[in-house]
């Protein structure tokens, strides 16, 4: 029997999210985005745009190059200190440019600037500006960056003997680059943030003589510097993959998702999977956000024809591991010195904050199980994605009045990935039950940085119980 894992854990999270919120705290949120929307003389041609903040943000991104990096043989002194990457096995070519971290001044101004065009009411402007193509001296630097970068996350990593540091550390890597002829102005804008981040962190943890790592010199202060830094780069990554325009507060049927969660996990409390053919009852009840997920995964439809080109997969993935891995490194760090996220002025979190995290999991994960498997010469994911949309195009559709019930979910036989136990176990080998229980006590933190004004009754007693159940026979049976 084909089964859609972790559907279970995805309609528990919206159901936790969004009917554990009251009607005031719903319109609080709905208020919040309507603010978000665009000014009804400049919409109707009335009134001009004032674009200079625009503007201004795509110069300094455009203005973005490559530099020479600062090798002194293999050692290259870049990101903060003197670093020996001979050691790592990310295969550097020191011949390349590289996308260089921006001084203290100039990391302020730069922020400051992608800032004021977000905030600016124009930020769609700025947005269709950062998917325009990334120059032939940018996708060269790109490429020699995510090498140099990465080579450096396994050096530091290396030196650090806290494990829940040394694996943020870790999963900032970049995925290697498939096509740089893809690569955008949104891409640099995000390397750039974060090389800082990286570059800031090294810098915080760095000895007294400069010269190696020392994680004991993590300060409180700088602790919370560098939260902002993670939790900027994350809503910069919110806002390019599209994720940030979505309105989960609008488009769930409520009450028919928390009715099949009930009903499926009355079946067995321990069973974490749910049959495909039940699952459409499930899939019906969040199928208003469906169409909106569908187009910011880059994924375009004509008729019931559905394509999802690597390139546009690739480009989604980064966005999502970006907007994990960032507020995975807050996280940790705030832990570390018993800080919340929330304290930092660049927190910017919401109800649907636990979704958005959520959902970057799922995507990470699915890709993870992929690579699990070595599966280089199988179907690639976004194939897998565009097969399974093809065999149910009705997922596509923006769901109105009249808009047919969705009745059943078909598995395609043309999906050839062997989703089963063989594949399952190899990618359980690569993780852990504590790894699952961090991302519930990852979303019980997202949540208690959440304003008040925003904030949900029960949900921290309700991910309590979530967590309780992930146990080891959960990990057994998965």
């Amino acid at each position: 029997m084909k089964k859609a894992l972790v559907l279970v854990l995805l309609v528990s999270l919206l159901t936790l999210v969004f009917v554990s919120c009251d009607a005031n705290i719903r319109s609080n949120i709905a208020d919040m985005m309507g603010n978000l929307g665009g000014n009804v003389y400049i919409d109707s041609g009335l009134v001009k745009p004032d674009l200079s903040a625009v503007n201004a943000a795509s110069d300094a991104v455009e203005g973005i190059g490559g530099d020479v990096p600062s090798w002194s043989g293999t050692t290259l002194s870049d990101f903060g200190v003197a670093l020996d990457l001979s050691t790592a096995t990310t295969p550097v070519d020191t011949s390349k440019p590289i996308i260089k971290p921006q001084t203290t001044a100039e990391q302020d101004a730069f922020t400051a600037t992608i800032e004021s065009s977000l905030s600016s009411g124009q930020s769609a402007t700025f947005l269709a500006e950062m998917s325009t193509t990334a120059s032939l001296e940018q996708q060269e630097a790109i490429e020699g960056t995510v090498a140099v970068f990465n080579a450096t996350l396994e050096v530091v990593a290396s030196n650090i003997s806290d494990a829940a540091l040394k694996e943020t550390i870790e999963d900032l890597a970049i995925p290697a680059i498939d096509d740089p002829s893809k690569l955008t102005q949104g891409d640099v804008l995000l390397l750039q943030l974060m090389t800082n981040l990286v570059a800031n962190t090294v810098t915080a943890i760095k000895n007294d003589a400069g010269t190696g790592i020392d994680e004991t010199k993590l300060t409180s202060d700088s602790a919370l510097a560098i939260i902002g830094d993670a939790l900027f780069a994350s809503q910069v990554a919110e806002q390019l993959s599209g994720v940030a325009s979505i309105d989960f507060t609008n488009q769930l049927k409520l009450q028919s998702l928390l009715d099949n969660l009930n009903k499926g996990l009355s079946r067995n409390a321990k069973d974490t999977s749910v049959d495909l053919n039940d699952a459409s009852d499930i899939v019906a009840a969040i199928r208003g956000i469906l169409p909106d997920i569908i187009k910011l995964m880059g994924i375009s439809k004509n008729g019931d024809d559905y394509t999802y080109t690597n390139a546009s997969y690739q480009n989604f993935l980064r966005n999502q591991k970006a907007y994990r891995s960032t507020i995975e490194h807050a996280l940790t760090l705030a832990s570390k010195k018993g800080l919340s996220i929330g304290s930092s002025d660049k927190a910017k979190l919401d109800t649907s904050s636990l979704v958005k995290y959520f959902l970057a999991v799922l995507v990470t994960e699915h890709q993870a199980y992929w690579d699990a498997n070595d599966m280089s010469g199988s179907q690639k994911p976004n194939e897998i994605i565009e097969a399974f949309l093809d065999a149910n195009p009705s997922l596509g559709i923006v769901v109105e009045k009249g808009t047919p019930a969705l009745s059943s979910l078909t598995l395609p036989d043309t999906i050839t990935f062997p989703y089963n136990e063989t594949s399952m176990d190899a990618y359980k080998a690569t993780r852990s039950l504590a790894y699952f229980q961090k991302i519930i006590t990852n979303l019980q933190a997202i949540n208690t940085a959440i304003p008040t004004d925003l904030k949900f009754t029960n949900v921290d007693t309700a991910l309590s119980d979530l967590l309780a159940e992930v146990d080891a026979d959960w990990w057994n049976n998965l």
